[in-house]
């Protein structure tokens, strides 16, 4: 049994976001060693798109942006499954972190029906804990719905990590700044170094996070079925 937030976080992290990128990189690599007439079509498309780019000796360049898009784009369906996923359990269990009153005073004002209410109280609950980062959001769950998720340390550091590279792909082209350096107690020396992953490291982090999404959802369900 999973919940809606987990089947979608698969839909999202697996059935689009990897499958695109592993069809991505499989065609690149298919239709730069395209060579034999009977793949006229393959070589065709390479030289409509890369004719004149040199990726014919730098496959490795495709393949790092490949993936970056699935490392980062892993990431963000990761953070939206906790918010979903804090957004459900409030929904069910709202007075835990006093949102009932709210939904009542809300579906009061707006003559809404009070379980549409919960569920928009919970979702704004939700989002303002997601603003705080995968700390926070992991620590309200815990502590909000008296749940442990039993995981090591050094496996919140792994996917403390993973979030911070994400950041580092986004914001600074795959590059340490101060931020990075002081949320995983780097020295600042290390500021400009690389962290850009390869399609192993990107398919590796994908593994992790879906990893503990499993835990978090089969701890939840356990606790609020």
């Amino acid at each position: 049994m999973l919940t809606a937030a987990h089947a979608r976080f698969i839909t999202y992290a697996n059935g689009i976001s990897r499958r695109f990128v592993d069809f991505a990189v499989d065609a690149f690599d298919s239709c730069r060693d395209a060579s034999s007439p009977d793949n006229c079509a393959s070589s065709a498309l390479w030289s409509r798109h890369f004719a004149g780019t040199g990726f014919d000796d730098r496959k490795e360049e495709f393949h790092e942006v490949a993936a970056e898009i699935l490392f980062s784009r892993t990431v963000d369906d990761f953070q939206y499954y906790l918010a979903d996923i804090t957004e459900w359990a409030l929904w069910r269990r709202p007075s835990v972190a006093g949102l009932q009153d709210k939904a009542k005073l809300r579906a009061a004002e707006l003559s809404e029906d009070l379980d549409d209410a919960v569920k928009e109280v919970a979702r704004l609950h939700a989002e303002k804990i997601s603003y705080g980062g995968f700390v926070a959001i992991v620590s309200f769950i815990e502590s909000t719905f008296a749940v442990t998720l039993l995981v090591d340390l050094a496996t919140k550091t792994k996917l403390r990590r993973i979030i911070a590279v994400r950041n580092m792909i986004v914001h600074n082209h795959a590059r340490k700044n101060a931020r990075y350096c002081k949320d995983l107690g780097e020295p600042t020396t290390n500021v400009g170094q690389p962290v850009r992953p390869s399609l192993a490291d990107a398919r590796s982090a994908a593994e992790d996070l879906a990893a503990f999404v499993e835990l978090v959802d089969s701890t939840l369900i356990r606790e609020l079925p």
